[in-house]
């Protein structure tokens, strides 16, 4: 995936061009919330939500997903009551997000887009999508965005693939996904000299008596915690915390070159200073 440009968010339209161009998951979106099926939802708006209590007892009301896909954790925050901006990149995935049951205010944009002042108090970007910017300027304005979002002492908590996944669990990786209407193919190949997580989708979509073939490249960085950390130093927002998903324990003291080769997943939490 190349890297994305900003551009100021808009409501997904029911009517769109003809042939407009695709971005990533676009043709991914139809298979999306079926392939990660396995995801334990919950958990994770449990995990978010534990988060910000850890690290403020400022009261929740307003949050804001970015590159919320499906909104299957935008969803799940709107059931529970919350007043939930979320944003994606994807008309397509925005389409699937708007089917759910607990819809949160959708906007299309990208990630580096501009940003309301000072209307949240949580902005959340998961499932390793900040790995989307392959850019280290597009961190920066990721951040300046967010900061200005952020009511004051606002929280953004987000998390990164790190180094150790791209070399342990997807250098030269292949899965199959077989359902009764398609087929799937997951391809992923790590390229360390790059830092570079290349993923190759190949759907064969059932059609009548025979089969579409449908093909998607993503493309992310990896990025090593102290570059995420340099980031957020040139900032207005600071890293309160970073932990495992696993564990509670902040790991901000830990040597981060054990961090970048022991996790396979690390939550930041950033306090607006």
């Amino acid at each position: 995936m190349t890297t994305e440009k900003s551009r100021r968010p808009t409501r997904p339209k029911t009517s769109q061009a003809i042939n407009p161009p695709k971005v990533a998951y676009d043709i991914f979106a139809p298979y999306y919330d079926k392939y990660m099926k396995h995801v334990d939802y919950d958990r994770w708006t449990d995990k978010i939500l534990q988060l910000y209590a850890m690290h403020t007892r400022k009261q929740l009301h307003d949050i804001l997903e970015l590159a919320c896909g499906t909104a299957q954790i935008s969803s799940r925050l709107v059931r529970l009551g919350y007043n939930v901006t979320a944003s994606d990149r994807s008309a397509e995935m925005l389409n699937y997000a708007a089917q759910k049951e607990y819809k949160p205010q959708l906007l299309q944009a990208d990630m580096t887009s501009p940003l309301p002042q000072n209307s949240f108090e949580l902005a959340i970007l998961v499932f390793d999508s900040i790995n989307y910017l392959t850019e280290s300027s597009d961190l920066t304005v990721l951040f300046n965005n967010v900061e200005t979002a952020l009511k004051e002492d606002g929280l953004f908590i987000f998390d990164i693939s790190t180094y150790h996944n791209s070399r342990e669990n997807f250098d030269d990786y292949l899965n199959v996904d077989e359902e009764k209407d398609y087929l799937l193919i997951h391809r992923a190949n790590f390229i360390p000299e790059l830092m570079l997580q290349k993923t190759h989708l190949t759907i064969f979509q059932k059609s009548d008596n025979h089969y579409i073939r449908l093909e998607e490249e993503h493309r992310q960085r990896v990025y090593f915690v102290n570059e995420i950390l340099a980031e957020c130093a040139k900032s207005h927002l600071d890293c309160a915390g970073i932990y495992s998903l696993v564990y509670d324990r902040n790991l901000l003291k830990t040597n981060t070159h054990k961090l970048d080769r022991q996790y396979s997943r690390l939550f930041f939490v950033l306090k607006k200073l």
